[in-house]
């Protein structure tokens, strides 16, 4: 069949001698070297030449999906590949705000606390009754992820948290489903008692760190004004001491970049055991504002080089190197996930302030969600619209923007949601080769 190159390619160029091919669909690098590598920058370049000059070359290419045969419609592949991801039936993932109080007050923080909230007797055992309902009522379902989010998802720990993983601890042995649980919090009151408890069930954590001692108590304090960075890391030692998997997310902007390697320094006491449960995901503050090209290209390589060291000690690390927005897409995306709030209301999304402006329904009394309209199935049908990212060769991995922000932004129809620029979308491509093949 006569063949084409994939709209999903790109070239990016190392030297005058090597250059290198990925494919995002099939998410493939190709090394291109002498006289392979002359062959690419010619501008006649077809699939008919290649295939006359190196038949080897064009094999290759076919194979690894960097030509696809010209009736191809790569952009409904991708399509359905978001459908199907998203629409899975074999997996469901809840999250519950047991409070929207927290211990702190950080200043990047986008949600607006609530003083003495918290989940009442009526809401957990509604909370029970919808996870019974989930596991009982899907047959295709075998891992069920129930994350505790918030606020300070520890607050009340014992009065909250714990009644509700002790019912789906329960009920995942009767149903045959997979359970895991995860709490995103900040580490401050996971004490003894806690971590022993927790140590009975698959679980993991989510817990940040806003730099060194120094940068990070002037962002994460207590009310009375005192740091908490000590007895977070001591308890995130103790966490993995247990092997409970812990996700230590770095906050970090430009001006405290320099300050992660301290927090390396910490990460090298960690013995070699309990670093195989620990990865470090370096995320830089949303609010802080970008640089020139050069600042933002000093930056991109201090923490691709933390991320590197990360890995030499044999601690997974991430950057937006490992952007897999499709194949691991987001749990808001996704048909079968939920949030509940503390006061029963249903969210779709967690990066939202949790208001009834914003909600998607509400947690009945016995265990069903009463979504608001058609809320739901707008939802599932309003990513992967936008004629920009049709065209864009990194769609398979991007997916366009989250269908949350799809649905907030319905006329943005032509235009990259994240704008990115053609050195961006290379600079996402070198992050991902220097993710899965470099310093692992």
């Amino acid at each position: 069949p006569a063949m084409k190159f994939s709209q999903y390619n790109s070239l990016l160029y190392v030297s005058d001698e090597k250059s290198l091919l990925y494919n995002a669909m099939t998410d493939k690098f190709l090394a291109l070297t002498g006289n392979n590598n002359s062959l690419f920058k010619t501008a006649a370049i077809s699939p008919a030449t290649i295939k006359d000059v190196n038949p080897e070359l064009f094999g290759q290419l076919c194979e690894n999906g960097f030509m696809v045969e010209d009736s191809t419609d790569e952009t409904a592949l991708v399509e359905n590949l978001i459908e199907t991801i998203d629409n899975s039936d074999d997996f469901f993932q809840l999250h519950i705000n047991p409070t929207l109080d927290c211990t702190c007050r950080c200043w990047y923080c986008y949600e607006t606390h609530l003083k003495g909230s918290r989940m009442g007797p009526t809401t957990i055992e509604a909370a029970k009754r919808f996870i019974e309902n989930t596991m009982s009522g899907n047959p295709d379902l075998k891992s069920f992820d129930l994350s505790f989010f918030g606020g300070e998802p520890l607050m009340y720990f014992n009065s909250v948290a714990r009644p509700i993983i002790s019912s789906a601890i329960a009920l995942s042995g009767k149903y045959g489903i997979g359970l895991h649980i995860h709490f995103t919090t900040n580490g401050y009151l996971l004490n003894d008692e806690i971590l022993e408890f927790l140590s009975q069930t698959d679980v993991s954590y989510q817990i940040t760190l806003d730099g060194n001692r120094e940068q990070h108590n002037r962002t994460r304090f207590l009310p009375n004004g005192k740091g908490t960075f000590d007895r977070i890391t001591s308890n995130i030692t103790k966490a993995l001491a247990r092997g409970h998997r812990i996700v230590l997310r770095i906050n970090y902007t430009a001006s405290i970049v320099d300050s992660l390697k301290d927090i390396m320094r910490l990460v090298e006491c960690i013995g070699s055991e309990s670093r195989k449960y620990l990865r470090i995901d370096f995320q830089r503050v949303w609010q802080d504002p970008k640089g020139s090209d050069e600042e933002e290209e000093t930056l991109r390589e201090k923490i691709s080089a933390y991320a590197s060291y990360a890995k030499r000690l044999g601690i997974g690390a991430s950057t937006r190197a490992c952007m897999d927005a499709v194949r691991s897409s987001c749990y808001g995306n996704r048909r079968n996930y939920a949030l509940i709030n503390y006061n029963g209301d249903v969210f779709s999304c967690t990066a939202r302030d949790f208001t009834e402006a914003n909600r998607a329904g509400v947690l009945s009394e016995n265990g069903n969600i009463e979504w608001t309209g058609d809320s739901i199935e707008n939802r599932m049908k309003a990513r992967f619209r936008n004629s920009a990212c049709h065209k864009c060769r990194i769609a398979p991995l991007c997916g366009g923007a989250c269908r949350q922000r799809c649905i907030e932004e319905p006329d943005n129809l032509t235009e990259c949601y994240h704008r990115y620029s053609d050195k961006d979308i290379d600079n996402i491509i070198y992050d991902r080769f220097d993710y899965m093949f470099l310093n692992t």
